[in-house]
């Protein structure tokens, strides 16, 4: 029987056989199985979707690596469960190959925790990171209208752009763009 974190260590190096935050430089970073592709969490992580394939495409080539189905079910076995779903023809090699997928990357990826975990904490990043941004451009676009309640769209970009006047706002370009955007 293949240890599946000490697979997972062996194949992704050592302290990798869990999802979890690394910070290297001030910068904190997702780690695990599959991740060393994808940069700071706040940054160059966007697609959720993407990651969800990229974690799948190299849990498939952990899988062939293993060369070891039996740690979930047998090809034969596969085969059978495809056969009693009612799968004909040319369907049915991808529902076996689905079924060993699932088994062997979703179920028994509690190796390394699960895809899901990873998505869970994505999904909070990016949720804080744009109320961070909103909250920004909302504090920017209030010190930006006058006494009339007009926005004074100069100002609004001095502030934005001119990053070396000590009166200007400390403001992330992502903030910028939703100030923009709401002018």
């Amino acid at each position: 029987e293949v240890d599946w974190a000490e697979a997972c260590e062996t194949r992704f190096a050592a302290g990798s056989a869990r999802y979890g935050y690394k910070t290297v430089a001030n910068e904190t970073h997702i780690v695990g199985p599959g991740i060393d592709v994808f940069a700071s969490v706040d940054g160059k992580v966007r697609d959720r979707e993407g990651v969800t394939t990229q974690l799948y495409a190299r849990c498939k080539a952990l899988m062939y690596e293993l060369n070891d189905f039996s740690i979930a079910e047998t090809y034969a076995e596969a085969e059978a469960a495809v056969e009693k779903s009612g799968a004909k023809g040319a369907e049915k090699p991808t529902a076996v190959f689905m079924k060993l997928l699932d088994k062997n990357c979703v179920e028994n990826v509690k190796m390394c925790e699960s895809v899901d975990w990873f998505k869970d904490a994505l999904s909070k990043s990016l949720e804080e990171s744009t109320e961070a941004a909103t909250a920004a451009a909302s504090e920017l676009y209030n010190a930006t209208v006058d006494e009339n309640n007009l926005v004074n769209i100069t100002l609004a970009n001095e502030k934005c752009n001119n990053e070396d006047d000590e009166r200007a706002i400390s403001i992330s370009s992502a903030a910028c763009d939703v100030l923009v955007r709401e002018l």
